[in-house]
């Protein structure tokens, strides 16, 4: 079974992580063709192949090869050449309703992403987790005399705008909290130097005000990191932008439960969202589309 990604955008670097997994875990043949590595904003990603004129005929022999094309996102940068193939779309973030029409030509499966926030903007799709290794990214020792919080939102979109992290409002807690803490907050930096950053840190924030989790939280996760967020959840801790203050001051003024906390993330990811057993659902979606029998739903939203 050939398995293709394709995705305009390196999607922060889902596809290259989900990759890496169904490859090690599920022995599967899988590549990734993307248009663009990185964004304006600086945030660099990790890349199998970016399309560009040198290579165009060996990503459309990829296109030619491959048994299912899975979409990530959003328009791809070539269509026709998807006639006749098995294609599952993926949406990853902001709602593009707009695109269900375009890949009917393509007989699609829609499907979204297993994170709260988008299984309800997209609550008449099936789901597919992010995947991250575990025995890849792994925890470090970290003998701070002061905690280090990293918050790395995506975007710094100001509260009230769909998807945002309300990361001046955040930023603005964080200060409050003077030198009791050392703070890495930012935007726009490559992704393998963003996981660097976060794994020598204590204390994650992901996202307190969109009721929801992202992958951030499975990369703290997996560096065994107290993280917080707005779902709730025994992996991690729960709090939207109003108790952040509170729920910070706990970790903060509490080396055991900081500890405590950062055992329980790790030991979350390691039992609930271990790669080994993820990539089962994957297998399985793509064996029935293969056999006709698609999960998905199949050219009816819209």
């Amino acid at each position: 079974m050939k398995i293709l990604f394709i995705s305009r955008m390196p999607v922060a670097g889902a596809p290259w992580e989900t990759m890496k997994c169904l490859i090690k875990y599920a022995g599967m043949d899988v590549r990734w063709i993307c248009s663009k590595s990185s964004y304006p904003d600086g945030r660099a990603f990790p890349s199998d192949i970016v399309l560009g004129r040198e290579n165009r005929d060996e990503c459309m022999k990829l296109i030619a090869d491959a048994d299912i094309v899975h979409i990530q996102c959003d328009h791809p940068f070539v269509d026709e050449d998807f006639r006749g193939k098995k294609v599952l779309v993926q949406f990853h973030s902001v709602p593009r309703r707009h695109t269900y029409e375009y890949y009917k030509k393509f007989n699609s499966v829609y499907y979204t992403v297993s994170q709260p926030w988008l299984m309800k903007e997209y609550s008449d799709l099936p789901d597919l987790p992010n995947l991250m290794d575990v025995e890849e990214h792994m925890p470090i020792p970290r003998h701070h005399d002061k905690p280090v919080v990293v918050f790395a939102p995506s975007n710094d979109w100001k509260l009230g705008a769909i998807g945002s992290r309300a990361k001046s409002e955040v930023d603005q807690i964080l200060r409050s909290f003077g030198d009791r803490i050392e703070v890495q907050s930012y935007t726009g930096i490559p992704y393998l130097r963003n996981l660097e950053i976060k794994r020598h840190s204590d204390i994650l924030i992901d996202d307190v005000v969109g009721d929801t989790f992202h992958k951030t939280t499975l990369e703290g996760c997996c560096y065994g990191l107290a993280v917080i967020t707005s779902w709730e959840s025994q992996g991690w801790n729960y709090s939207n932008l109003s108790s952040l203050p509170d729920t910070l001051r706990e970790l903060v003024d509490n080396r055991e439960r900081l500890e405590a906390s950062q055992r329980r993330s790790r030991e979350w990811i390691l039992n609930e969202w271990h790669p080994s057993d993820l990539v089962k659902e994957y297998v399985d979606v793509y064996s029935k589309l293969l056999e006709g029998k698609p999960r998905g739903t199949l050219c009816q939203v819209g």
